[in-house]
């Protein structure tokens, strides 16, 4: 599990999931908006932009809520596909490892 981190200005750091089995790299960047899948050879897989494409925002929260962790998601929970969880600040749910789709899992 990753959590954005602050620098001694308060300021958010970019942090990264690494997948031991694949190399791929997943970038959170420092908005906690934009999520990127690097390939070990340093080609971008795909990226995600929390406040584009999250249909799920209302207007109101677009510039209010990003993304606060990220984890990948353990097989033992018995998802047939390998996914990363994400928890916002009003929104849960899960990013499909291959392609960046998105499933809202629950609000809080």
């Amino acid at each position: 599990m990753i959590f954005l981190s602050v620098d001694c200005f308060g300021q958010l750091k970019p942090d990264t999931l690494i997948d031991k089995q694949t190399f791929t790299k997943y970038i959170l960047d420092s908005t906690g908006r934009c999520f990127t899948a690097i390939d070990n050879y340093g080609k971008q897989i795909w990226k995600f932009n929390y406040w584009k494409e999250n249909l799920f925002l209302r207007k109101y929260d677009k510039h209010n809520d990003y993304i606060l962790t990220v984890e990948f998601v353990s097989k033992s929970e018995g998802l047939s596909k390998s996914m990363i969880r994400f928890f916002s600040k009003k929104y849960r749910g899960l990013i499909e490892e291959d392609n960046g789709s998105i499933y809202l899992v629950t609000t809080k």
